[in-house]
């Protein structure tokens, strides 16, 4: 398994992530990169959504590196069927990954 504090903040530090107690990081730069991209679901003008996947708890959202880019009415719909309604075998880990591949090569892109 892989210590996302530690590889994240080592192999990327112009990533913008910072710890938020143990593992929780936030990122306004990577909050920006997934409101540039369309909704994953739809298509449609995107906010950031924080999929829980085990992280946070009642009131704590899931760390901005666990951030996909939903519309309002796909971020509702998500909130109001729960998660293994919306998503279907392991979609957002797939997609978790997928964009943060992507923004870490245009950090890695940027400093080179």
């Amino acid at each position: 398994m892989v210590n996302v504090k530690c590889s994240l903040k080592t192999a990327y530090p112009n990533s913008g992530f910072s710890p938020l107690k143990k593992i929780m990081y936030r990122s306004e730069q990577y909050k920006d990169f997934i409101r540039n991209k369309p909704c994953c679901i739809c298509g449609g003008r995107a906010e950031p959504h924080h999929e829980p996947l085990g992280c946070g708890g009642k009131g704590i959202n899931a760390p901005d590196s666990y951030c996909l880019p939903l519309c309002r009415g796909c971020h509702r719909e998500r909130h109001d069927v729960g998660v293994s309604t919306f998503w279907h075998d392991g979609e957002p880990q797939r997609l978790i990954i997928k964009y943060l591949t992507e923004y870490l090569g245009e950090i890695d892109g940027d400093s080179g």
